[in-house]
């Protein structure tokens, strides 16, 4: 009797892979998502490892499905939907464009977009840049470029000036992502970042935060006062910038054309590819609207690359010096442990306060400029280059433990992993692909786009941290 009842589990858990991932699976796979507690999701990962050869067709059934018949065009004043973000966010309202090319069977870029204001802008601000019509509108843009796109107010505060740089910025702009991705096909792989004034520093500092979210980062009239530039690489970096940003009588030094320029000049000096698009008007996003157009009906191929095979990461950084966030992880590298000890970053400063008012007498106000200088803060920094056939060369500065997350199209797992740390070389053997570990790359940045069955966690030298 026992045998029979054995052959009828091998044969029930060889049709359920054979057909796909079993309905088990993927209600403890939920389950272990929904978990608010390790010590719960501790008790599922036994039961999911039975499952790890299914983690490619079980993550699929994870997502929310997109709405069979969704609404096309400008959808204003909307909240967040899902219950668990609608209860985390009940005041925040969300802009919704969506082109009418747009079809739930067929994956869509997004676009995420950062409306200007400033510490009072009210958060129906969105609507000046998703409708449709003339001056700062871009509906007429996503229709032709064919993108969703979807306009979030700003985290509220009525004292500060730069709302998109305050902390937990990142952790919103994540939720704003799944609420949309809930509600339409959106290719985790073609979601963009835009914006215009304040959210021109949005889009700086979320560029040194989480550039590896989006495939490409559109900074507009913005401006930056610190900044980590090797992180860019791997995601397109487009600044959009007016000769007349600032003018005396007309606009103050906020966000002057000197902040594009010097991060031109920096990032150029690097060889960080990005571009520079300069126009000769003013701050408004009407300037820059046919430009960014142009830039990317020429780039229609635009694509995030998870496996992209140069990742570096300093932490914290952000917009400023002192606005500056601390994230670990960026696409398949995550610090672990660390000893935090003063590390340099590149930033500017001015010998007047940058928004020196256009009111200022005309000798004053020629008088403002900008200075390159570094910072020290406390961090630490990490570099990791994939050079092919299993090979790992990393490089860090005050990390005491590091870790890998691999894809197999990545690595030969029937083989070592080479990895250099720090001049040193080790063999590490490569765990097999696992459904945990899959499902703890999605938690880490809620990103369906991330995923990375396979984890090495690597003890960095001592020596490497002085």
């Amino acid at each position: 009797m026992k045998a029979n009842v054995s052959l009828l589990v091998i044969l029930f858990f060889g049709l359920a892979r054979l057909h796909g991932a079993s309905p088990d699976a993927v209600r403890l796979a939920k389950e272990y998502l929904q978990a608010s507690a390790p010590e719960q999701r501790q008790s599922i990962r036994k039961r999911l490892s039975a499952f790890d050869d299914q983690w490619r067709s079980i993550l699929p059934k994870l997502k929310p499905a997109p709405f069979k018949y969704p609404y096309k065009g400008y959808l204003p004043n909307d909240h967040f939907r899902l219950p668990y973000l609608k209860a985390k966010r009940p005041d925040d309202r969300l802009y919704h464009f969506v082109p009418t090319s747009y079809t739930n069977t067929v994956p869509s870029g997004l676009v995420v977009f950062l409306h200007g204001g400033a510490r009072m802008s009210p958060r129906t601000n969105p609507a000046i840049y998703l409708r449709f019509g003339k001056g700062e509108a871009a509906g007429d843009m996503f229709q032709t470029l064919g993108l969703i796109a979807v306009g979030p107010s700003a985290p509220w505060n009525p004292k500060d000036d730069w709302r998109w740089c305050m902390p937990g910025v990142e952790d919103y702009i994540a939720d704003v992502i799944e609420e949309t991705s809930s509600r339409y096909n959106i290719d985790a792989h073609r979601v963009f970042l835009m914006g215009h004034s304040m959210g021109g520093f949005g889009a700086y500092h979320l560029g040194q935060t989480m550039p590896d979210r989006f495939a490409g980062i559109f900074p507009v009239a913005g401006a930056w006062l610190a900044a980590y530039w090797p992180g860019l690489r791997g995601t397109d970096f487009c600044m959009v910038h007016g000769a007349k940003d600032s003018e005396h009588g007309v606009r103050s030094r906020y966000t002057d054309v000197l902040f594009p320029r010097l991060a031109h000049q920096q990032m150029t000096e690097l060889k960080i590819p990005h571009t520079y698009l300069e126009h000769p008007n003013g701050h408004a996003f009407e300037f820059a609207r046919p430009l960014i157009r142009k830039y990317l009906e020429e780039k229609k191929e635009i694509r995030r690359d998870p496996i992209f095979p140069r990742v570096s990461l300093q932490t914290p950084v952000g917009y400023s010096n002192t606005r500056l966030h601390g994230i670990p992880h960026r696409r398949w590298i995550t610090i672990d442990r660390a000893d935090l000890r003063p590390i340099p970053l590149r930033g500017l400063k001015s010998p007047f306060r940058p928004g020196l008012e256009h009111t200022e007498p005309l000798k004053r106000w020629k008088q403002w400029r900008l200075h390159q200088t570094t910072f020290y803060p406390k961090g630490v920094a990490i570099a990791a280059e994939y050079l092919g056939e299993n090979r790992f060369q990393v490089t860090t500065k005050n990390v005491r433990q590091f870790s890998l997350w691999l894809h197999p199209d990545m690595v030969d797992i029937t083989k070592l992993a080479k990895v250099i740390v720090n001049g040193r070389m080790r063999g590490i053997e490569i765990p097999k692909e696992s459904l945990v570990t899959a499902l703890d790359s999605y938690l880490r940045r809620r990103d369906w786009g991330l995923i990375y069955p396979i984890r090495i966690t690597i003890r960095a030298e001592e020596s490497a941290v002085r």
